[in-house]
């Protein structure tokens, strides 16, 4: 069966990431990147042939590829296109409206989101698209609140997201030699992560104040996002510029895992928390924020949770962790374990069976 993965682009994201390794298990899927951006800075090259239509970074030319895409759907006889994040919704029901039936394929709604959910019209939104599409949520949390909008269950598929075991993995810290950090820094201070989006509710500001309050860390920041700047200047503000490290985008992000000891997770909000599992994966302990998402994939107490907002606990349960050696290494193990429950290659295969039964 052949499909398309439609998505606004194809650069450094969660939900990138996750169609990055679809194409990589499914040799007949197509993409299609709505627009450009950042050179489309994704971990393998995806070959000429595996585009539908090349992204661009030209609106005008953005809206050829609207045009042209219904007829391009039609001659690649594609009978699954499935629509991630919001933008790519848009595409899936001009497709619906563009086509005739006959030629028309399944159209899949795949919600990746956990802010656009709170949007006033987006109830509006699903409800349309329910009539036209089936939709795809990668958390419970996320199904619910689709639910909650009047769409019936059976409308709406869990399909929780996976963490490629395969390219993430335990490894020696790289960070010296990567990252560019001081030796001194890496055998003599212990290196916290961050990595996300820079946007106000992923709780950057969270970081920095535990960079504040915690003078004897240093921090690699991985993400890039429409705070960048207030966060160079907070950085500078607080005379943190030493020890608190933007990387912006990291295209190798094992390397990334394996050059920290600890990720810090401060977001109030996550559809799904992919950062979680691919830290633990790599056997980096997580301690984060108790939403909804790290509660849903927090398995047998792997990661350490702590009342959501509170930053003092966070700062305790940290330095716990650096403190207590056994107690480290107990979560670093409990980490593995539960990253091994969300593989690429039972994801594959249960994507495979749903796209079976809705075509059948």
């Amino acid at each position: 069966m052949k499909t398309l993965h439609i998505i606004d682009h194809f650069s450094f994201g969660g939900a990138q990431r996750i169609v990055e390794g679809i194409l990589r298990r499914m040799p007949d899927a197509l993409l299609l990147p709505l627009r450009k951006k950042g050179g489309d800075r994704m971990q393998i090259a995806i070959d000429e042939n595996r585009y539908l239509l090349k992204p661009e970074d030209n609106f005008v030319r953005q809206i050829l590829n609207l045009v042209k895409l219904p007829r391009c759907i039609k001659k690649q006889n594609i009978q699954i296109v499935h629509c991630h994040l919001h933008n790519s919704w848009i595409f899936g029901l001009w497709i619906f409206f563009s086509m005739a039936a006959r030629n028309r394929p399944i159209l899949i709604f795949h919600e990746h989101d956990s802010v656009n959910i709170t949007r006033w019209y987006y109830p509006f939104l699903v409800r349309g698209l329910s009539r036209i599409g089936t939709f795809f949520a990668v958390s419970h949390f996320i199904q619910q609140h689709i639910a909650g909008c009047d769409i019936p269950l059976e409308k709406i598929v869990l399909l929780r997201n996976f963490v490629d075991t395969d390219r993430f993995f335990p490894g020696e810290s790289s960070a010296a030699s990567v990252f560019g950090l001081e030796t001194r820094m890496v055998t003599d201070s212990k290196i916290i992560g961050f990595a996300g989006r820079l946007i106000e509710y992923k709780g950057w500001r969270v970081i920095l104040e535990i960079a504040n309050k915690m003078p004897e860390l240093y921090f690699l920041i991985a993400g890039e996002g429409p705070d960048s700047g207030k966060f160079l200047s907070e950085i500078r503000q607080l005379g943190l510029q030493d020890r608190v490290i933007l990387l912006g985008y990291v295209n190798h992000m094992r390397m990334y895992y394996q050059s920290i000891d600890l990720l810090i997770i401060p977001s109030i909000k996550e559809a799904f928390g992919l950062v979680q599992l691919e830290a633990q994966a790599c056997g980096v302990p997580v301690v984060a924020f108790d939403s909804e998402a790290a509660q849903e994939i927090h398995g047998d107490n792997s990661s350490v949770l702590v009342h959501l907002g509170d930053v003092e606990m966070l700062i305790r349960k940290t330095q716990e962790l650096l403190d207590d050696p056994s107690y480290y290494q107990k979560m670093v193990n409990k980490g593995l374990v539960n990253a091994q429950l969300y593989s690429l290659q039972t994801y594959i295969e249960k994507l495979n069976r749903i796209h079976e039964e809705i075509i059948n």
